[in-house]
């Protein structure tokens, strides 16, 4: 005699609730609202556009992430403009004594037909960071 497996039909989950004695209305409102909420961060997931950046240290990743963000993502908000513009100032003004230091250096502070490249210095130097 051969043997007929029969596979076991499936139960809802409200069905084992029920038989378990767990069948009541606030019980089963509550587990409908949270597959309710994996069902639509499911789909808001599927949505999303994931990237995965590897790279040595100081590669560029933190750069690559930012450029994205500028180009595709919200605006930056009135602080983040703010450091924004605390970091292009000092930018400026660190850049700014380095090529009056490599004129020096170079023997090139003459050539300098602008200002006299001794008072621009003097005036980057006594110019602070901005914190």
């Amino acid at each position: 005699k051969t043997k007929k497996t029969t596979k076991p039909k499936k139960k809802n989950f409200k069905t084992i609730m029920v038989c378990c004695g767990g069948g009541n209305d606030e019980h089963t409102d509550r587990s409908k609202e949270i597959e309710r909420k994996l069902r639509e961060d499911a789909k808001a997931d599927e949505n999303k556009v994931k990237l995965l950046l590897l790279g040595a240290g100081e590669s560029g990743k933190s750069t690559i992430f930012k450029q994205m963000k500028i180009l595709y993502g919200v605006p930056p908000s009135e602080e983040e403009r703010a450091s924004y513009t605390q970091v292009i100032h000092n930018n400026t003004i660190e850049t700014m004594q380095k090529v009056i230091e490599q004129m020096y250096e170079w023997g090139l502070n003459e050539q300098c037909q602008c200002m006299d490249s001794s008072k621009v210095l003097e005036r980057i130097e006594g110019t602070t960071r901005v914190d």
